[in-house]
């Protein structure tokens, strides 16, 4: 998705919720969270969206290389998106992803997770369908041989969700 796709994509997010943008490591825990997404001469691929609508508290660990990131962002109310998921060659290196962790957060069908949500789940599975909506309004879906699908949104860079 190019840097306008982008922007019209945080507009829409921001004209139905408070959204809040997490990358997935810094040097500083202060810069966790961004105001926007950065130019993507900056490197930073993988983002996390929080509608803050659902409570959370981030919980801010230290990496061994001393990179800070949110330990429990996968149990979190967010919806990851990654600019650039695959490695060059494989599909098409401008590919993207959203991503939301149902099946993979606490109450999901692994028997290691048995927690409940910290949030409300199926409140949540309707705002992530609200985005996928969007995605599928303002973009050309293209099927690939193997059954996936790119959502080319606004731009020559596609998204990548699998249907």
């Amino acid at each position: 998705m190019s840097e306008p796709a982008e922007e019209l994509f945080l507009q829409f997010l921001r004209s139905k919720a408070e959204i809040k943008i997490f990358v997935s490591h810094a040097t500083k825990p202060e810069f966790l969270c961004l105001e926007r997404l950065p130019p993507r001469r900056s490197g930073e691929r993988r983002f996390f969206l929080w509608n803050t609508a659902y409570p959370w508290t981030p919980e801010i660990a230290v990496a061994s290389n001393g990179s800070f990131y949110i330990q429990d962002i996968d149990s979190a109310p967010v919806i990851e998106y990654c600019r650039d998921p695959f490695t060059a060659g494989c599909y098409d290196s401008h590919t993207g992803r959203l991503f939301w962790s149902k099946f993979l957060t606490p109450g999901g069908p692994y028997s290691f997770q048995s927690a409940p949500y910290s949030y409300d789940a199926e409140q949540f599975a309707g705002w992530y369908s609200q985005v996928v909506r969007w995605i599928k309004k303002n973009s050309k879906p293209v099927k690939l041989k193997n059954g996936h699908i790119f959502y080319r949104v606004n731009s020559p860079s596609p998204w990548w969700k699998f249907w």
